[in-house]
């Protein structure tokens, strides 16, 4: 009865965060960046919404309000650090968020993510992938023809993954106190184990995720 409790006040929770990346909001300062290849594109994300795109341009974008948020750019030889987070004493609605819009051409070789009491919804991006998630909400849609990894670590957040059905994925889990959900096609979950996986496909790609106290969904989409 105790974990039913948990689990009830864990899914209000969720709800809670993925109202977070809802809605939309009128921007006033843009900043663009000349695109630059980097070994390591790596994202902060701290106390605010933010959601990534790609884009037709050449260089990286940001918009936001600035009385609400601050984005800092770090570059040195070889990778770009965004930092994206509340300014001290703003007090944003839920429907402020920071627009980060990428090149097409994905001028990285791969992404590391760090999200604290945040909302972010990603873009498609066919690289490899680090996640850490702390008090989050994330929404992480993978391209089609994704070719890469995927590792989460989260701790009393809530994500959704949605890869294509045609992609062979290999799939592990370990997950404590948390509300899971995965395709109908994969072997069955009991919450009761502390480790799951199941191989779709080729298992061409490798998806691990290592979550405490978390909502995690998978959907094929």
């Amino acid at each position: 009865m105790k974990k039913h409790k948990h689990i009830v006040h864990l899914l209000l929770t969720i709800s809670i965060l993925f109202t977070m990346v809802a809605g939309f909001c009128t921007m006033n300062n843009t900043i663009v960046a000349k695109e630059k290849n980097f070994k390591t594109l790596t994202l902060k994300v701290i106390s605010c919404n933010t959601y990534f795109y790609l884009d037709d341009s050449q260089d990286f974008s940001y918009d936001y309000d600035k009385t609400l948020f601050d984005v800092d750019v770090k570059d040195d030889d070889s990778n770009r650090c965004i930092t994206i987070s509340k300014k001290k004493g703003a007090k944003p609605t839920i429907d402020d968020k920071v627009l980060i819009y990428m090149p097409a051409s994905l001028p990285f070789d791969n992404v590391r993510i760090k999200n604290k009491s945040a909302g972010m919804s990603l873009c498609e991006i066919n690289k490899p992938i680090t996640i850490n998630a702390n008090k989050a909400s994330l929404v992480i849609p993978l391209p089609k023809d994704f070719s890469e990894s995927l590792n989460v670590t989260a701790v009393s957040s809530a994500m959704v993954i949605k890869a294509s059905k045609k992609t062979g994925i290999n799939f592990s889990l370990k997950a404590k106190e948390s509300a899971v959900a995965l395709p109908k096609s994969y072997s069955k979950y009991y919450p009761t184990k502390k480790e799951y996986s199941y191989t779709y496909g080729d298992g061409a790609v490798d998806i691990t995720s290592d979550i405490t106290s978390c909502s995690f969904v998978l959907k094929l989409k």
